[in-house]
């Protein structure tokens, strides 16, 4: 696929996203338009073990992870520093309050459109060459549900806790704190841009517990059904 079918492709969800109201319907293209395999987009809520089994999904496949590189490549796309995008990256920003920052005081200041635009640009691009497992960023609704393997971590608040408590070293209340805001930042995040609830199940091919399932097995399952998944593309070329 060409690069210029990619900017296409970026232009038109971008426009619909401002005819509605800021929200995008992303799944408009035909299936020739982007590649059907070797895509793996996984949503994590904080303290599922998602960023452990994304890493080992994504070595396991021979695939390239992108999570924060994804706030790099936007960074280097838009010449913003790396800190303004990340101040937006899964937050949910009101829209005037930043047009108007943007217009009057501050011209170099990266709004949630053009955030967004990057973004999809950035996320189409790496779908464009594959072999990749991409993180978080809403990525699942950009590429939509002809493309890849959607996926999605959760666990219970209690494992939750227990697991945030141990890597940021911190208390319990502290990790409660934590997972709740990041849990309001991403929900609002998908809300503001996509107009749906994090939690959809519609919105997944798969939904992992890591209550039920370790996440070693959990790193199993989507590396066994995203081989299925390339097999049966490969079979219908």
């Amino acid at each position: 696929m060409k690069r210029s079918r990619v900017s296409r492709m970026v232009d038109k969800q971008f426009r619909m996203w401002n005819r509605k109201k800021e929200r995008v319907v992303t799944d408009t293209r035909e299936p020739a338009e982007m590649p059907m395999h070797s895509i793996v987009a996984i949503s994590r809520q904080l303290g599922s073990g998602g960023e452990y089994i994304a890493h080992h999904v994504a070595k396991k496949l021979g695939f390239k992870i992108y999570d924060k590189k994804i706030v790099e490549e936007i960074s280097n796309k838009s010449q913003m520093r790396k800190s303004q995008v990340e101040s937006l990256d899964e937050r949910s920003k009101h829209f005037i309050e930043e047009c108007y920052r943007a217009l009057m005081m501050d011209s170099h200041f990266l709004t949630s459109s053009n955030y967004f635009k990057h973004l999809s640009e950035v996320v189409l691009t790496i779908a464009q060459h594959g072999k990749a497992v991409i993180v978080g960023r809403g990525s699942h609704f950009i590429l939509g549900e002809k493309t890849g393997l959607r996926v999605r971590i959760i666990s219970s608040d209690k494992n939750r806790i227990r697991r945030v408590m141990k890597k940021e070293k911190v208390d319990k209340n502290k990790a409660i704190k934590l997972i709740r805001k990041n849990d309001v930042e991403k929900g609002s995040f998908i809300d503001l841009h996509f107009g749906q609830n994090i939690d959809t199940p519609e919105n997944f091919d798969l939904i992992i517990n890591t209550d039920e399932i370790t996440p070693d097995e959990a790193v199993d399952l989507i590396v066994w059904l995203e081989k299925r998944k390339m097999r049966e593309t490969k079979d219908h070329c």
